[in-house]
């Protein structure tokens, strides 16, 4: 038997893995961002999935890779698949770029996603 607290111990401080509801306050702050007005912006909403997957579906209708479009854009794979999945949220200035790299005008983008604007 290891040591109290060791992976081989008793069981006490034991990692099992995260649990249900243990979210780092980093993965937090990737998905809720609070606004001057102190509103709180989910990444998680509906208009943010629908984003995600119309930057996916559009890369994936060119025929691209995410390593190709990653680096049209400068970035490395895993930060495009960091925005297709959601789990980082893209700014307006990033977007722009998307919209460059895909061929596509942002208001096209924003409009296959369903996503209102001004």
């Amino acid at each position: 038997m290891g040591r109290p607290g060791s992976a081989r111990g008793t069981g006490r401080g034991c990692s099992t893995g995260p649990q249900p509801n243990d979210i780092s306050t980093a993965k937090l702050w990737l998905f809720d961002q609070r606004r001057s007005d102190g509103q709180v912006v989910d990444s998680r909403a509906p208009e943010y999935q629908r984003l995600y997957a119309t930057l996916r579906q559009l890369r994936e209708e060119r025929d691209l890779t995410q390593t190709q479009l990653g680096e049209r854009l400068g970035l490395t794979q895993r930060k495009v698949s960091l925005f297709e999945s959601g789990d980082r949220r893209i700014d307006v200035i990033e977007l722009t770029r998307y919209a460059r790299a895909l061929g596509v005008g942002l208001t096209d983008i924003l409009d296959r996603a369903g996503i209102d604007y001004p």
